[in-house]
């Protein structure tokens, strides 16, 4: 099956299953088999079977298991993949499920379509709580975690030489972004923990990426802001076209932030992705979380497939280097861990 096939069958269904095996996503750079090797692989398996007879007691049925995630090619569905070839092998086969979003990757658990779920803490917590868009639904009592992966964290980027620290940022000019956005969002947050208002700041802009870019670099904004996984191509641009770089907000700052919301982590933006030195944020992450109820052993073969070789799941993508096994395995807050990678740790 074609990847624009695929893709057409995802808008149409709702969902696609990816099957890594068949066709493999690298990273960044997706590229599948080409339909004719399969049909040559699935014609030598065939012929193989047809040399052995009907000895079936040398044949080992795999298990199969599908990892929910959002459409192809982001983050989080190539997070899925990477997450999948680490799992494979003779005994276990790992599909991956595109959906629209976290919320409806959520939804597809709880039916239980699905064996896990890679989707943002925030909604993670939400459907946990049975609040916001999963008030009607209810609690999830039985969602358990899994890993805590690659972070999504606040990006500040200055251009003017006078803005050293956050404490530098009043009376210049900002981006707050447009409502109801992650952008919006963790800005606000830091902000308050600033005791910055709207008023503190001589320019305003509610600017979505594409405005909020044009301005920067066109010298008409002191302070940009991006809320991404990393490497980020907007945060690049920003640094290698306009001359920006990365505002660490500081360690004290993060923490407080982070430890007053239960979905808000403290995430490290890797230097190396931009040719600098790696600054200190705080935003959601990517977790891998599965059911109580799921079939045993699965959680443990997973888990132990990433942790086993961590440092090589670390190599798979550059918003992986910053990773350790204590972060990897950190609890959420508010959030069970499912029992079997809680005793693997």
């Amino acid at each position: 099956m074609s990847v624009r096939k695929l893709t057409s069958w995802n808008i149409a269904r709702g969902a696609a299953i990816i099957t890594f095996g068949l066709a493999v996503f690298s990273l960044g750079t997706p590229s599948a088999q080409s339909s004719g090797a399969q049909t040559s692989g699935a014609r030598a398996q065939s012929s193989e079977s047809d040399q052995r007879g009907t000895d079936k007691s040398k044949t080992v049925t795999p298990k199969i298991i599908t990892i929910g995630a959002g459409p192809p090619f982001g983050f989080y569905f190539a997070t899925a993949g990477s997450v999948c070839r680490a799992a494979q092998g003779p005994n276990l086969r790992c599909n991956v499920e595109t959906n629209a979003n976290s919320i409806e990757t959520l939804k597809a658990l709880r039916s239980g379509r699905l064996d896990f779920a890679l989707v943002q803490s925030d909604w993670l917590v939400h459907a946990a709580n049975g609040s916001g868009v999963f008030k009607e639904a209810g609690p999830d009592t039985d969602l358990r975690t899994v890993l805590s992966l690659h972070g999504e964290a606040l990006s500040v980027l200055v251009r003017n030489d006078t803005i050293k620290t956050l404490s530098d940022l009043q009376g210049k000019r900002i981006n707050l972004g447009p409502p109801s956005t992650y952008h919006r969002m963790f800005l606000g947050m830091l902000l308050r923990e600033l005791k910055l208002k709207r008023g503190d700041f001589s320019t305003v802009l509610e600017a979505g990426a594409e405005a909020q870019e044009k301005a920067f670099c066109a010298g008409d904004l002191d302070i940009a802001v991006v809320v991404s996984a990393h490497p980020s191509p907007i945060v690049a641009a920003l640094i290698e076209r306009c001359g920006a770089r990365l505002l660490p907000i500081s360690g004290a700052v993060a923490k407080k932030i982070a430890a007053s919301r239960a979905a808000v982590t403290r995430v490290i933006i890797p230097g190396a992705a931009y040719g600098g030195v790696s600054v200190e944020s705080f935003g959601v992450r990517a977790v891998l979380v599965s059911r109580k109820n799921v079939k045993p052993g699965l959680v443990a073969q997973v888990f132990n497939a990433v942790t086993r070789d961590f440092d090589g799941f670390k190599k798979s993508h550059p918003a992986f280097s910053v990773l350790d096994i204590t972060t990897v395995t950190k609890k959420i807050k508010g959030m069970g861990v499912h029992n079997e990678s809680q005793a693997l740790k």
